[in-house]
């Protein structure tokens, strides 16, 4: 009865010290303060030094990723986060569960953000405002 109980014992230790998985996905952008929404939820900002903003996730699949930057355009990408060996079944029972130290799986993307087209000058805007102003006064319906 002593052998049994000290079995249980240590197999609840080894139970309670189980691994797990940390997951990670990475975004950058290089040469832009972006800020960085995952699947509509904000996760912060990256750094113009290539700083990367780190999120963690909990399923693999598809998920939305938006990024909003002065003077670019928005970037909006739908994004498959691939399964690593170590969380495919069976395996993932003995990493998640048994296997007494972590496994990390970080997925990185790089996004290059397009910058914003230069306005039109105001000089210029009024000049074809006026332009267009002066062909509609002169236009004169033709008639059938």
């Amino acid at each position: 009865m002593n052998v049994v109980c000290r079995v249980v014992v240590f197999l609840c230790l080894c139970l309670s010290l189980g691994g797990c998985v940390q997951r990670l996905f990475l975004v950058r952008t290089p040469g832009h303060v972006a800020r960085v929404y995952f699947n509509g939820e904000y996760y912060g900002q990256t750094g113009v030094a290539g700083d990367s903003v780190a999120i963690p996730f909990k399923s693999y699949g598809k998920h939305q990723v938006v990024l909003r930057a002065e003077g670019c355009l928005p970037r909006e990408d739908l994004v498959q986060l691939e399964v690593p060996w170590f969380a495919t079944f069976p395996l993932d029972l003995f990493t998640e569960v048994l296997i007494p130290f972590p496994f990390v799986d970080q997925q990185e993307r790089v996004y290059q953000l397009a910058e914003l087209s230069e306005p039109e000058p105001h000089e210029e805007l009024f000049y074809r405002a006026d332009a267009l102003r002066q062909r509609l006064r002169s236009y004169t319906p033709e008639e059938e």
